[in-house]
């Protein structure tokens, strides 16, 4: 990882305080402070344009001008080099807006705005609920790791009405409280709901006072400002978790919303009516691919008129940890997971808590070509100090990752060779031939970034076992969640004997042909893969005042 720039978030915030500029002298248009929790942005933060009618602040470390190089845009946040659990690692997760029928906005017709109001947390705001799967066994003590992160797409449905205000400040009401998220861990018969404020928000907001691009036939032409910003937060909930946890349950049920999101399209009124004809315009400000494009932080602005979808969700991470203490627990206590001896327990811990290397990064990765359809965006990972067993046909690791922004990956346009050549989504570097190959499951047969959800479990036989949606070349159909994808990959096949690192490429390209462009906004990505683990002997040796008596190996 990078060192840390010069100019921190926290020096920045503390510099803006004194009315200081930090977009004057700040090296690069990235690692700006966060967007204030009370949606009033001032004009010091972050950049502006030189004709000063344009803003951008990308609290995010996606330098614009050097798109792909976003290595270290994602952080170490749990596990890494030489660590490891008895256990694994597993996800859940949703959509909080009901999924548009259409793959992008259209007409109006099509898609008004909705909030799912479905997880339980009652009807005044947006809530959806998914559950965490565990294996028979996993006791709070064993939960050592557990997050919250949420995301959102914001932006002016209809125009701002104002713009900076005498003091140099832009209020903003819609982004007011996005750093804070409700969270319910439980059934309805016996559950918990809690107020969270993030401890780490990263994204992209930017401003634009120049009003040319609303089109001519719009009733507010030449009165409206627009603005736009898409985000992720999280937070640490694993006391939480844990204190809501029963002792061998093999479910979690977990709800969240009130997440800051637009749920409506980017429309301006054509003829004044309710129920006119609508035109709709860009709801995106900036696009990091376009600066690095022309190399100019200025050139992300948009010139031209792109619609990006609503989309806002919330995503769990969780690490169980079957420690030596609990493990031999179970051994001397079989009928706990419901074993009859000594035997069963432990064929069950061996096959349900094996020693793993867990690894998770987080933070904001974009994967969002230029609106030309001119940019490949890529980005490069090596996971070091995992040690896979050095004997076995048979190694277990999955990749997962938490994604927003897709649309509905609908590729049954493109021809077989244009199938074949696609360069979009997850590439894993196979030990046994050396070559990169793309991740895909039932979820994810062609386009990675298409509104999925999937996991995998293990099943009886120890070995992982796919649960989620099946989908098809020409997406999801009515189960796609819009611009939310939570999947997890299958990587046993690409382990060798002994192997101390992983390579993994993120990519994704303009579509063949020039049948427009998907795009991905990654807020993390994981591993989950055997250890090896040495089958250790010593040697115990009896011996009086005479000398040795004997060398028993053990």
């Amino acid at each position: 990882m990078k060192k840390e720039k010069v100019f921190s978030r926290a020096l920045s915030a503390m510099l803006i305080l004194f009315g200081v500029s930090v977009g004057a002298f700040a090296e690069g248009w990235y690692n700006d402070p966060e967007i204030p929790n009370s949606g009033i942005i001032p004009k010091t933060l972050g950049h502006l344009t030189a004709d000063g009618k344009k803003q951008l602040v990308n609290f995010s470390k996606v330098n614009p001008v050097s798109i792909n190089t976003q290595s270290d845009s994602l952080s170490h946040r749990f596990g890494g080099e030489g660590t490891y659990v008895f256990g694994d690692i597993v996800t859940a997760g949703n959509s909080v807006l009901e999924a548009m029928k259409a793959d992008t906005i259209g007409d109006a017709t099509v898609y008004t705005g909705a909030y799912r109001t479905d997880g339980g947390m009652g009807k005044q705001y947006n809530n959806s609920k998914d559950e965490i799967k565990l294996p028979n066994g996993v006791t709070r003590d064993d939960i050592v790791f557990a997050r919250l992160y949420w995301f959102g797409h914001l932006y002016a449905n209809e125009g701002l009405p104002n713009s900076w205000d005498s003091a140099g400040n832009l209020e903003v009401k819609d982004i007011a409280g996005y750093k804070k998220a409700k969270l319910k861990i439980g059934n309805e018969q016996a559950s918990a709901t809690y107020e969270v404020e993030s401890e780490v928000c990263n994204g992209v907001f930017a401003y634009d006072s120049d009003k040319k691009l609303l089109p001519d036939n719009a009733i507010n032409k030449g009165t409206q400002y627009r603005y736009n910003m898409h985000y992720t937060c999280s937070v640490d909930i694993t006391e939480k978790i844990k204190n809501n946890f029963s002792d061998y349950s093999d479910t979690i049920e977990i709800a969240a919303g009130d997440i800051k999101v637009t749920k409506d399209n980017a429309a301006r009124r054509k003829d004044g009516k309710l129920d006119g004809t609508r035109i709709y315009t860009s709801n995106q400000v900036y696009r990091l691919a376009n600066a690095d494009k022309e190399k100019n932080p200025e050139k992300g602005f948009m010139e031209d008129q792109a619609a990006l979808l609503p989309f806002g969700g919330w995503y769990v991470v969780l690490v169980y940890d079957k420690s030596l203490e609990a493990r031999q627990k179970l051994l001397d206590n079989p009928s706990l997971i419901g074993k009859s001896d000594r035997k069963g327990a432990k064929e069950h811990l061996d096959k349900y808590f094996k020693a793993k290397n867990v690894t998770l990064y987080d933070g904001y990765l974009s994967l969002e070509p230029d609106t030309g359809n001119n940019t490949n965006i890529s980005a490069d990972f090596r996971l070091d100090g995992i040690y896979t067993p050095t004997h076995g046909d048979y190694i277990q690791g999955k990749l997962l990752f938490g994604s927003f922004g897709s649309n509905k990956g609908n590729y049954s346009n493109l021809s077989d060779d244009q199938k074949k050549s696609l360069n979009e989504g997850l590439f894993v570097k196979n030990a046994k031939n050396g070559k990169y190959e793309r991740l895909t499951s039932p979820s994810n047969p062609l386009a990675t970034f298409n509104g999925s959800k999937s996991k995998y479990v293990v099943d009886d036989n120890g070995k992982y076992k796919f649960e989620g949606m099946q989908c098809s070349q020409s997406g999801c159909g009515n189960k796609y969640l819009q611009g939310y994808d939570l999947d997890e990959f299958d990587i046993s096949d690409k382990f060798g004997n002994g192997q101390t690192s992983i390579d993994i490429t993120l990519k994704q390209q303009p579509l063949p042909g020039g049948k427009g462009t998907n795009r991905a906004y990654v807020a993390f990505m994981g591993f989950s893969v055997d250890l090896h683990v040495p089958n250790l002997c010593y040697a115990q040796k009896f011996y009086d005042t005479a000398g040795w008596l004997a060398g028993i190996l053990l």
